[in-house]
């Protein structure tokens, strides 16, 4: 008796023997070699385009806020040492995974995620430039000397220099 095993069997052999487990190796197969329509696939294409996209508007969206509520907030994104974009990011990930059965769950866990971003980046960019100023280093994103046209001192008053240097 011979305990060979020929190495030459298809796939389409396996699945013709009753192997158990051969039809779902086979489904994995067809779909790697794309073994569905073109329409299929075209059809797969473009609605994870379309979901980039509504993806991408919502980070946009979040991020514009974010960034509007930073400027406009007189303690900027931390108000009472509490991080408004860490906040805007948990209760969208809670928010999304408590209404996962809903279509706009995903738009609250998108929402989340792009909040815990914008507070990733935020900490870490703080962090780094700490660090390098205690090192006596300036961080790359502070750039002297590139602030003109900009008021200086007390809003609406004109820096008392440039208002001196006029007169020469």
């Amino acid at each position: 008796m011979t305990t060979e095993i020929p190495s030459n069997l298809t796939v389409k052999e396996l699945e013709e023997s009753g192997a158990p487990g051969v039809s779902s190796i086979k489904r994995w197969y067809d779909s790697v070699k794309g073994g569905s329509s073109a329409m299929a696939r075209a059809k797969l294409h473009a609605a994870a385009a379309g979901q980039g996209l509504r993806q991408g508007g919502e980070s946009l969206l979040v991020g514009g806020i974010l960034g509007a509520a930073s400027v406009q907030l007189k303690t900027g994104l931390d108000v009472k040492k509490v991080p408004l974009d860490a906040v805007v990011g948990v209760l969208g990930l809670l928010g999304g995974a408590a209404m996962a059965h809903e279509e706009y769950g995903v738009d609250l866990r998108n929402a989340g995620a792009t909040g815990l971003s914008v507070f990733a980046y935020r900490k870490t960019q703080a962090f780094l430039a700490e660090k390098a100023r205690k090192a006596g280093k300036t961080p790359g994103f502070e750039v002297h000397g590139d602030d003109e046209g900009f008021v200086h001192g007390d809003v609406g008053q004109e820096d008392p220099i440039i208002a001196a240097a006029r007169f020469l």
